[in-house]
């Protein structure tokens, strides 16, 4: 218990945070090297919205409230 205790977990979190980032990049620049055009959609489609541009349905139906 006591300070050293709340020391190595502070420092493990901090392990996890670093690891995760560096996974994380590692797998979108892969992505983005293999991914025609990046990991983004098209402008338009982000216009249209997602549910409707790529899977022609919509996922909220906001005209009945």
């Amino acid at each position: 218990g006591g300070w050293s205790l709340l020391g190595e977990q502070a420092l493990a979190v901090a392990v996890t945070v670093v690891f995760s980032f560096v996974v994380t990049l590692a797998i979108a620049l892969v992505l983005k090297a293999v991914m025609p055009g990046g990991i983004r959609v098209s402008e338009e489609d982000e216009e249209t919205g997602l549910d409707l541009s790529q899977h022609s349905e919509t996922g909220y139906a906001f005209d009945r409230v």
